[in-house]
């Protein structure tokens, strides 16, 4: 017996499930030789047509946004707490920091996003995470 998507072999399973069988479909090959003409195809957020005003929605949601809350920096106490301070300076191979991200590069690359208020937010935001270490 040959065994493929059309073929399927029957499972023995205690799990009540429907048998599922593929479906013939017709599917596009995705080539403009598919569509008519003058059609375009049904893919929202993309360019197709010379009228078309350009959109992609992450990136024009960007431009509206509010600013993103600065985090909470620690207690005054806790940013001149001396033992704590000597404690890590003397003993900092015990603590590892994960950088990822390059934030003048970040920033850099962002700088001509018209929502500059929201791009300050997120840099500052990244940059205080990095401000007790």
């Amino acid at each position: 017996m040959q065994v493929d998507s059309l073929n399927p072999v029957p499972v023995d399973s205690d799990t009540p499930a429907p048998i599922a069988t593929p479906r013939p479909t017709q599917r596009s090959t995705g080539h403009c030789s598919d569509r008519r003409e003058g059609e375009s195809p049904a893919i929202p957020g993309f360019l197709w047509e010379e009228r078309e005003v350009p959109v992609t929605p992450p990136a024009t949601t960007s431009e509206t946004l509010r600013t993103i809350p600065s985090p909470p920096l620690p207690p005054e106490e806790v940013m001149n707490n001396a033992s704590a301070w000597r404690t890590i300076n003397e003993h900092w191979d015990l603590f590892s920091i994960c950088w990822p991200t390059n934030g003048d590069r970040f920033e850099h690359l962002l700088s001509d996003h018209p929502n500059r208020p929201l791009v300050k937010s997120v840099v500052d935001g990244l940059m205080a995470f990095g401000a007790t270490g």
